[in-house]
């Protein structure tokens, strides 16, 4: 794959990680309001889980783009311009949301509100923090990458420990009956005490969200062959399928609604986000007539993930939400309305320099 075709791929993959964002709030708009038995609810659900892999996906952008091997990292650059980037557009969208909702929601009336809303930030913004972070401890996840026998163990380590052993033990206490883990008479707290122990275990720099920013630079750094494509798009279809029908499962059993197969460390999205990843990959060319639309796309998906929310919370109090017509339609429309509109108003503002640069 030359480096067209790789860039290509990357945009390509931003502008519908995009999307998917948008489609996951926007499918979860009534998620918990509806009882699971409905078909409005089993509808939301199905295009809730079809686009679990949407926050996957940016890490593993980030991982492809600032590992690759022909890309040094300048800490100081780092911090001057990627790290003071994400902070700044933090700050001021964090600022401008909490004026919004200081605007939209009576009890935010007052001046307090605006300073405490602007330091928490929106609920949408966690992702900057995670970014952040990753961003800070990016020189030595470079070195890491740098080694492939290291990255490979690296990646083995971080699956087991982030996706394989939690799993493990939640069957364990969601299946196994209370009187198995009573008979453990050694400990009077055997099951608190077993996770207690698992917790320290844990190698910390190698769980988490940092398996899918050090997966997507090795995929992307990966030869993907056609029967491996048809095998990986299989197993994001069983993944989708598990969410689809864990989610329905849990949210039954529990009387209310249970997000456990929607979490974004959850083996099911990461299935998704491989086959995703992987088949995208696979089907890009680089195309003059088309590179320029999904590079302009592609420039103003941040300041999309950024804005939606709030001209989705805008519709909502105008009465415009997934219910207002059949949601097989409302949801594919309503994240269409979304995506268009917010795209407009970005392309507009990264016109002007400062606004490109700092906050967007």
């Amino acid at each position: 794959m030359n480096k067209s075709s790789r860039i290509i791929y990357l945009d390509t993959l931003r502008i519908i990680a995009t999307i998917a964002v948008i489609l996951t709030h926007v499918s979860t708009m009534h998620i918990e309001d509806l009882s699971c038995h409905t078909i409005d609810w089993q509808i939301h659900n199905i295009y809730a889980s079809f686009s679990r892999w949407c926050v996957p996906m940016f890490l593993m952008i980030s991982g492809a783009l600032f590992l690759n091997h022909e890309k040094p990292v300048n800490i100081q650059k780092l911090y001057k311009k990627n790290i003071l980037r994400i902070v700044t557009a933090l700050i001021v969208w964090s600022f401008l949301y909490a004026i919004f909702q200081y605007l939209t929601i009576e009890r935010y009336h007052n001046l307090s509100s605006i300073i405490g809303l602007t330091i928490i930030g929106h609920y949408h913004l966690w992702f900057l923090y995670l970014i952040i972070g990753i961003y800070i401890a990016l020189p030595v996840l470079k070195k890491i990458s740098e080694n492939k026998t290291v990255l490979q163990y690296f990646l083995i380590i971080s699956f087991v420990f982030t996706f394989i052993l939690p799993l493990i033990i939640e069957i364990g206490k969601s299946n196994l009956p209370q009187q198995i883990w009573d008979s453990f008479d050694s400990h009077p707290y055997f099951l608190k005490a077993l996770e207690g122990n698992f917790n320290l275990l844990n190698p910390t720099i190698a769980i988490g969200f940092v398996f899918y920013f050090m997966l997507g630079h090795y995929i992307d750094i990966k030869d993907i062959k056609s029967r491996h494509v048809i095998l990986i798009t299989i197993g994001g279809l069983i993944g989708f399928l598990c969410i689809i029908m864990g989610t329905y499962y849990s949210t039954s059993l529990q009387n209310s609604f249970s997000g456990d197969f929607y979490h974004y460390l959850n083996i099911c999205p990461l299935f998704e986000a491989i086959a995703v990843f992987c088949f995208i990959k696979y089907i890009s060319h680089s195309r003059h007539h088309t590179k320029r639309i999904i590079d302009t796309l592609s420039k103003t998906s941040f300041g999309t993930y950024l804005i939606h929310l709030m001209l989705m919370e805008t519709c909502i109090s105008y009465g415009i939400d997934t219910l207002i017509i059949n949601p097989i339609l409302s949801i594919p429309l309503i994240v269409f309305l979304l995506y268009t509109i917010s795209t407009l108003i970005i392309f507009v503002l990264i016109q002007i320099p400062w606004i490109n640069r700092y906050c967007l």
